[in-house]
């Protein structure tokens, strides 16, 4: 069965994005909101988003399909976004990425970003799950994305059995 993380407002404990590191809350969206990220012209400009403490907590490798959706409320024809996947410990330092994806223009609407056949290794009880939006200015001048929060047609969608989830303390 598989299992949704929503991309969520709130600040994460582990950094390193540029302009934003926030949580992917699992089974649940709350109230929505807006977050946005500036991007240089001819630059990338990645944004982190990470599942909570003991997200997943599978103490497995588990092989599978991911998708993403990333609903841009303010977009940009100068600018594009990719998904990559990384399974990160409980530091965020990186254990194992996914490949990454085609870019998609970052005009206004839902975007779907599909991962076939992932294979981030074996999780340790305290690693964690780390979304990658991977901005890119294509022309001249920076350029502002607004991506939705705490949106059903914002989130990731793992293999992930609900059955090797830990509560979050």
């Amino acid at each position: 069965m598989a299992t949704r993380h929503f991309l969520s407002s709130t600040n994460s404990d582990l950094t390193g994005g540029s302009d934003w590191n926030k949580y992917l809350r699992y089974n649940t969206s709350g109230s929505p909101s807006t977050i946005s990220a500036s991007i240089a012209a001819n630059s990338i400009e990645v944004q982190r988003a990470f599942t909570e403490p003991l997200h997943p907590g599978t103490k497995a490798s588990v092989t599978g399909n991911f998708t993403v959706k990333v609903k841009v409320t303010t977009g940009n024809a100068n600018a594009n976004i990719a998904i990559t996947l990384n399974r990160v410990n409980s530091t965020g330092t990186i254990q194992a990425s996914s490949s990454t994806t085609a870019n998609q223009a970052a005009s206004a609407g839902t975007k779907t970003f599909t991962l076939t056949s992932v294979n981030l290794g074996t999780f340790a009880e305290t690693d964690r799950l780390r979304v990658d939006y991977r901005m890119t200015g294509i022309a001249m001048g920076a350029v502002t994305i607004t991506l939705a929060t705490e949106d059903p047609d914002c989130y990731i969608e793992t293999p992930f059995n609900s059955r090797f989830f830990i509560a979050s303390p």
